[in-house]
């Protein structure tokens, strides 16, 4: 198959997709491959930013802004983005946050903060996308979770928590939606070169030497690996899977 017109005439969702990094880079492969895409963020100028990139690749492309902070804000922008597209084949939910702080001196705030935006804000999210695909007849629903949905990091165990949270919420999801023509898999990126993962990763020389010594492709993933991935769940290739976890993180898993 083509890959530059495998979902051609797809509807698409992509959350987080102003950065630089998996949203953006999510967001960019579907246009490539023929979808029309909703582009999210939470501010405007990110938003946009995205939007401009995927202008000159011949598909429809909206920007949308909301902030997670709110569940309300997160289901209707399941609603927006179904309105500017009239339906919604593919939603990827790919934003999130993170924050490296020592378990025990975690705040009531860096906790709502955190599983609110990661875990509360995505089962809204895909919950109404769930409402209109079961309406259409059929979907496909990626969670951008973690490899850190297994592995933890003692410094961001609130984080590592939301994400396991993501799993069992996709695997149920993916149990109930089966029967109606409804998948959904997990996108399980490993350590990825993004802005995100700059000031506590790349920005560190030494903790970038122990993940990738425990890496053994021995590279930092690039945001295009994750999309090529995310779009592989989005399309027809993927038809025969649902409730799955796919890592894409050179092997950080194995260890």
């Amino acid at each position: 198959m083509n890959t530059t017109t495998q979902l051609h005439g797809k509807c698409a969702l992509v959350t987080g997709a102003g950065t630089a990094g998996i949203g953006r880079a999510i967001a960019l492969e579907l246009a490539r491959r023929g979808a029309d895409v909703v582009v999210h963020d939470r501010t405007r100028e990110m938003a946009d930013q995205t939007a401009v990139l995927l202008h000159g690749l011949g598909v429809r492309v909206f920007a949308l802004v909301a902030d997670f902070s709110s569940m309300s804000a997160a289901r209707l922008l399941v609603q927006n983005a179904h309105d500017c597209l009239g339906r919604l084949d593919i939603v990827v939910a790919s934003a999130g946050i993170s924050q490296r702080k020592a378990a025990l001196d975690l705040t009531d705030e860096d906790m709502h903060r955190v599983v609110g935006v990661n875990l509360l804000a995505t089962m809204v999210l895909t919950q109404e996308a769930a409402k209109a695909m079961t309406r259409a007849g059929g979907g496909s629903i990626v969670i951008v979770s973690s490899v850190n949905e297994d592995r933890v990091i003692a410094e961001q165990a609130h984080y590592c928590a939301s994400k396991g949270g993501l799993r069992q919420w996709g695997r149920a999801l993916a149990a109930s939606l089966g029967p109606v023509g409804v998948r959904v898999n997990l996108l399980c990126p490993g350590a990825i070169d993004t802005p995100m993962n700059h000031a506590h990763l790349v920005q560190h020389p030494e903790r970038r030497e122990v993940v990738l010594a425990r890496t053994p492709l021995r590279r930092l993933g690039e945001p295009a690996d994750i999309g090529c991935a995310a779009a592989f769940l989005a399309g027809d290739d993927s038809r025969f899977m649902t409730g799955a976890s796919l890592f894409v993180d050179g092997g950080l898993s194995l260890g």
